[in-house]
């Protein structure tokens, strides 16, 4: 479902007070002035803050170098997320169809520098998983996006198998780069979650995802208690 306040348009989550992703279309900045109303690189914005907290404990447990590595080893995955891009791209040239000015504003922000919503400096460049998510979650495929959702299945999966008080940092931990020169990791087979990922509406995830803090702030309430 999707609904307009002001210049934005929301893609809702669960009913609550907060919006799951934002359209935000006057997201970029002129000559550094962020105050000035123009078309920037990332128009897909996360806003529901329970899955934007997972998806920031999934970062700092090595989620972007994992995925750095697996699109350098997976060649499919890799082909995937470039088409991506550019389906991203003609999915904001038509949220803009009604002004000209804003498509060449995007055009010129995007064309051959940046890709993607969240616009890294190459094809296969990974900064930030939450704009991946984001995609994602506003129906605009995304196979890293889709991956990170997947990831938080694997969370709430490891939170049935163990008690609350030992929810701590390593259930959000992804395996460990190799460490040579190329950093490569091989997607062997898909991720068995994604079926499940598939399946679910955004409403779901955040659900999913307001259990999962609950029991990581119970977590670190624990530890703290034993640690005293």
């Amino acid at each position: 479902m999707s609904s307009k306040k002001g210049a934005f348009e929301t893609q809702s989550c669960c009913g609550t007070d907060h919006d799951c992703v934002v359209f935000n279309l006057h997201s970029g900045k002129i000559k550094g002035n962020r105050n000035a109303l123009t078309v920037g690189a990332t128009a897909l914005w996360l806003q529901c803050p329970e899955i934007t907290r997972v998806v920031g404990h999934l970062e700092r447990g090595g989620g972007i170098a994992y995925y750095k590595a697996l699109l350098r080893g997976t060649p499919s995955l890799a082909f995937a997320y470039t088409m991506s891009h550019q389906t991203y791209y003609h999915f904001v040239l038509e949220k803009l169809k009604a002004s000209r000015e804003q498509q060449e504003q995007f055009k010129a922000v995007m064309d051959g520098l940046k890709y993607g919503n969240g616009g890294v400096g190459h094809p296969l460049g990974v900064k930030c998983l939450h704009a991946h998510v984001a995609m994602q979650l506003a129906g605009v495929s995304n196979p890293l996006g889709q991956r990170a959702l997947a990831d938080v299945v694997r969370v709430m999966a490891k939170l049935k198998e163990r008690s609350v008080a030992t929810l701590a940092e390593e259930c959000f931990a992804y395996p460990a780069v190799p460490e040579d020169d190329t950093g490569v990791l091989v997607e062997a087979t898909l991720p068995p979650e994604l079926d499940v990922v598939s399946k679910m509406e955004p409403a779901e995830f955040c659900q999913m995802c307001t259990a999962i803090n609950f029991a990581y702030t119970g977590s670190q309430r624990h530890t703290k208690r034993r640690r005293t």
